[in-house]
Protein backbone atom coordinates (compact mmCIF):
# COMPACT_ATOMS: atom_id res chain seq x y z
CA UNK A 1 0.00 0.00 0.00
CA UNK A 2 3.01 2.36 0.98
CA UNK A 3 4.81 1.55 -2.42
CA UNK A 4 1.62 2.43 -4.48
CA UNK A 5 1.30 5.52 -2.67
CA UNK A 6 4.96 6.76 -3.60
CA UNK A 7 4.13 5.56 -6.91
CA UNK A 8 1.21 7.67 -7.16
CA UNK A 9 3.04 10.69 -5.78
CA UNK A 10 6.08 10.17 -7.61
CA UNK A 11 3.62 10.26 -11.06
CA UNK A 12 1.78 13.27 -9.40
CA UNK A 13 5.09 14.94 -8.99
CA UNK A 14 6.61 14.36 -12.52
CA UNK A 15 3.00 16.35 -14.39
CA UNK A 16 3.58 19.04 -11.51
CA UNK A 17 0.58 18.14 -10.24
CA UNK A 18 1.38 18.28 -6.79
CA UNK A 19 1.91 20.61 -3.86
CA UNK A 20 2.03 20.09 -0.44
CA UNK A 21 0.67 22.10 2.12
CA UNK A 22 3.37 22.70 5.10
CA UNK A 23 0.89 23.78 7.53
CA UNK A 24 -1.24 20.22 7.39
CA UNK A 25 2.07 18.11 7.13
CA UNK A 26 4.63 16.89 9.92
CA UNK A 27 8.44 17.72 9.30
CA UNK A 28 8.86 13.64 8.64
CA UNK A 29 6.60 14.24 5.77
CA UNK A 30 7.89 17.18 4.64
CA UNK A 31 11.07 16.08 4.38
CA UNK A 32 10.08 12.80 2.56
CA UNK A 33 8.34 14.97 -0.39
CA UNK A 34 11.12 16.78 -0.46
CA UNK A 35 13.48 13.80 -1.10
CA UNK A 36 11.04 13.07 -3.79
CA UNK A 37 10.68 15.83 -5.39
CA UNK A 38 7.12 17.27 -4.33
CA UNK A 39 6.82 20.83 -4.62
CA UNK A 40 6.26 21.96 -1.10
CA UNK A 41 3.90 25.53 -0.29
CA UNK A 42 3.34 27.29 3.29
CA UNK A 43 -0.42 28.00 3.09
CA UNK A 44 -2.64 29.08 5.72
CA UNK A 45 -5.56 29.01 3.02
CA UNK A 46 -6.58 32.35 5.14
CA UNK A 47 -10.44 33.84 4.48
CA UNK A 48 -8.88 36.46 6.57
CA UNK A 49 -6.32 38.85 8.14
CA UNK A 50 -6.21 37.40 11.15
CA UNK A 51 -5.80 33.51 10.01
CA UNK A 52 -2.44 34.39 7.85
CA UNK A 53 -1.19 34.15 11.24
CA UNK A 54 -1.01 30.79 11.22
CA UNK A 55 2.07 31.03 8.23
CA UNK A 56 3.95 30.85 11.13
CA UNK A 57 3.21 27.44 12.16
CA UNK A 58 3.60 26.65 8.52
CA UNK A 59 7.17 28.16 8.34
CA UNK A 60 8.35 26.01 11.57
CA UNK A 61 7.37 22.83 9.88
CA UNK A 62 9.36 23.85 7.30
CA UNK A 63 12.40 24.85 9.82
CA UNK A 64 12.47 21.69 11.17
CA UNK A 65 12.52 19.90 7.83
CA UNK A 66 15.55 21.51 7.51
CA UNK A 67 13.51 22.98 4.01
CA UNK A 68 15.73 25.91 1.87
CA UNK A 69 14.15 28.62 0.43
CA UNK A 70 14.78 26.74 -2.94
CA UNK A 71 12.59 23.82 -1.53
CA UNK A 72 9.42 26.45 -1.00
CA UNK A 73 7.57 27.62 -4.29
CA UNK A 74 6.03 30.68 -2.57
CA UNK A 75 9.81 31.79 -1.40
CA UNK A 76 10.88 32.09 -5.58
CA UNK A 77 10.60 34.71 -7.81
CA UNK A 78 7.04 35.44 -9.21
CA UNK A 79 8.18 35.68 -12.87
Amino acid sequence: MQRDKGLRYSAMVRRGLLGLVLLGCGSAVAQEYRDRGVPLVISSDAHSRQAVEVLRWGVMVGRRAWLQPADVLNTRPFD
